[in-house]
C-alpha cells in the first residue's frame, strides 16, 4: 500500500482514550495536504489540544479524478471499514480480543468526497452480523464539509469534458456518482436518512467562490435534510478554504469544538438506529394473550369508551411530527422574490389582434424655381481627410462561451491536484 493510502494515526493520548475522530479528504485530495492550512500547519491535531483524551486519524484513499480508481463507491466504503476494523478504531485500548473490548464514540469529519463514503459506510455498517457494524451503533455524529449530497455542476461538466478522452485517460468512477442531481446520490441519501434516524449531523456550506471556476458545491446541494441537522454557513470561505482553518482561534475551529463536545456528551449508550417499534406490541400481545383467554363476549359501555380512548391517544403518538431542528449561524439574510405568474387566456376564445395606426402620409413640399436653381448652383466640394477605416468584423456570441469553458476545466483539475 502506498503511504498516502489507508488509515494513519495523528495524535494519542496517554493512556485511555475518550473517543475516536476520523479525517477524510475529497475529490483530488489528500490525506495530509487536504488539511493544510496557508499557513502550511497541519490543524487536526488541535483537536487533540482543545479536547483531551482525544484520538485522531486521518484516512487517505485514491480519489483522483482522472487516472484515478476504478472501484465503485461500495468498495471504497468497505475498505474504510475494513482499515478501521483493523486499527481498532472505536474500541478501548487493551491485548484482549476485539469483541471483549468496550467500545468508544467515533465521529467522522469528511470534506468533500469524504462525506459520500463516510455515508455509504454508515448505510454498509448499519447491517447487524458483521465485524463493523459496532462502527455504527457506537458514532454519535457526522461532521460534512462542503459535501455536495445533491451533486455538482461542475463534476457534471467535468464528466462531459472527460467522455472522449476516456480511451486513453480512464477517468474515476467518483465523477459518474457526483454528477448534478445524480440518481445514486439522491438512493444514497434516502438510505442514509433512514438508517441515521435521530444522530445529529452538522453540514458546513461555503459561501465564496473559487477564482476562476465559480461555486464548487451550491449551498442548496450542501445539506442531507437529516431530521437532527445542524448548518452553518462558513462567510468567506470557499470550497478550498472550509477545511482549512488558520489557528485555533479562528470561527471554524471553535465552532467544530464546540460542536464535537456537545455530541460526545449527548452520545451516552449507543443507539441501533431506526428500528420498527410493532414488534415489541406484538411481543406484549402474545404474552398476554397466553397468560388470559380471549373472551367472546365483546366489552361494552365504559370498558369500550375507554380503550377508544387508549387506543386514539397510541395514535396520536405514533403519529406525532418529529420537529426538525436547524440552527444557521454566521449565514447572510436570503431575500426570495416570487414574482406574480400573468392570467392566462380562457381556452376557446378567437382573440384578434387589433391593427396598428397606419402613420400619415407626408405631403410634398412645392419649391419655387428659383430656389431649386439655387440649390442646383452649390459647388460640391472633396473633403479633405482621408476617409476613416471600416469598423472590425464583429464576433459572434457562441464562440467566446465555448472558449471559456476549456481554460475554466483546466483550472478546475489544477484546483482538484493542489486540493
Amino acid at each position: 500500500m502506498s503511504a498516502d493510502l489507508g488509515l494513519a494515526l495523528v495524535s494519542d493520548p496517554e493512556g485511555d482514550h475518550s473517543a475516536d475522530l476520523v479525517f477524510i479528504h475529497g475529490l483530488g485530495g489528500h490525506r495530509s495536504r487536504t488539511f493544510t492550512n496557508k499557513h502550511s500547519e497541519f490543524w487536526p491535531p488541535w483537536l487533540n489540544q482543545a479536547i483531551p483524551k482525544v484520538r485522531v486519524w486521518t484516512y487517505g484513499y485514491n480519489a483522483k479524478a482522472i487516472l484515478g480508481s476504478e472501484d465503485d463507491l461500495s468498495l471504497h466504503a468497505t475498505k474504510l471499514l475494513r482499515a478501521l476494523v483493523a486499527d481498532n478504531v472505536g474500541r478501548k485500548k487493551g491485548k484482549s480480543s476485539n469483541r471483549d473490548r468496550p467500545v468508544r464514540p467515533v465521529i467522522f469529519l469528511a470534506h468533500s468526497l469524504g462525506g459520500i463514503v463516510v455515508k455509504k459506510a454508515m448505510v454498509i455498517a448499519s447491517s447487524p452480523g458483521q465485524s463493523w457494524s459496532y462502527l455504527f451503533s457506537t458514532s454519535p455524529a457526522v461532521i460534512f464539509m462542503g459535501t455536495p449530497h445533491r451533486g455538482s455542476y461542475w463534476a457534471q461538466r467535468l464528466f462531459m469534458a472527460t467522455a472522449l478522452s476516456q480511451a486513453f485517460l480512464p477517468r474515476s468512477e467518483f465523477l459518474h456518482v457526483l454528477r448534478d442531481r445524480s440518481s445514486m446520490l439522491a438512493t444514497l441519501a434516502e438510505q442514509f436518512n433512514s438508517v441515521w434516524g435521530k444522530k445529529q449531523v452538522l453540514c458546513f456550506r461555503e459561501t465564496a467562490r473559487v477564482g476562476g471556476i465559480g461555486m464548487i458545491v451550491e449551498p442548496k446541494y450542501a445539506v442531507t435534510n437529516c431530521r437532527k441537522e445542524v448548518v452553518i454557513d462558513v462567510v468567506n470561505c470557499d470550497h478550498h478554504q472550509i477545511c482549512k482553518p488558520e489557528s485555533m482561534q479562528s470561527p471554524l475551529f471553535l465552532s467544530m469544538v464546540k460542536h464535537v463536545e456537545l455530541f460526545l456528551k449527548s452520545s451516552g449508550p449507543p443507539s441501533p438506529g431506526l428500528k420498527p417499534t410493532r414488534t415489541k406490541s406484538n411481543e406484549r400481545h402474545k404474552d398476554h394473550s397466553a397468560a388470559k383467554p380471549v373472551e367472546k363476549s365483546r366489552p361494552g359501555g365504559k370498558a369500550k369508551s375507554a380503550r377508544k380512548e387508549k387506543s386514539k391517544g397510541r395514535t396520536k403518538e405514533r403519529t406525532r411530527p418529529v420537529e426538525k431542528v436547524i440552527a444557521v449561524e454566521n449565514i447572510r439574510p436570503v431575500i426570495s422574490f416570487n414574482p406574480p405568474k400573468p392570467p392566462r387566456a380562457p381556452r376557446n376564445v378567437l382573440v384578434k389582434a387589433r391593427p396598428l395606426p397606419k402613420p400619415p402620409k407626408s405631403q410634398p413640399t412645392s419649391q419655387s424655381p428659383s430656389q431649386s436653381a439655387s440649390v442646383r448652383s452649390l459647388p460640391i466640394r472633396a473633403p479633405s481627410e482621408p476617409p476613416p477605416p471600416p469598423p472590425p468584423p464583429t464576433r459572434s456570441h457562441s464562440a467566446p462561451g465555448a472558449k471559456k469553458s476549456e481554460p475554466r476545466l483546466g483550472l478546475l483539475l489544477r484546483y482538484l491536484a493542489g486540493c
